[in-house]
């Protein structure tokens, strides 16, 4: 793996509440507000809610 290139980046929207996906090689993926977030791949263990993101 080169570790100069990202895995995946995340593009948060905090208008439209969506977070987009980016997997290094993948199609983009849009998550929206009510959907949850993870990536076993990269961040073992780690599941969020969207919401969670956008939250005062």
């Amino acid at each position: 793996m080169n570790r100069s290139v990202p895995v995946l980046v995340w593009l948060v929207d905090p208008t439209m509440r969506t977070i987009l996906i980016h997997p290094n090689g993948g199609k983009p993926i849009l998550k929206h507000d009510g959907e949850m977030i993870d990536d076993g791949k990269v961040l073992p263990k780690f599941k969020c809610k969207i919401a969670r993101f956008f939250e005062d």
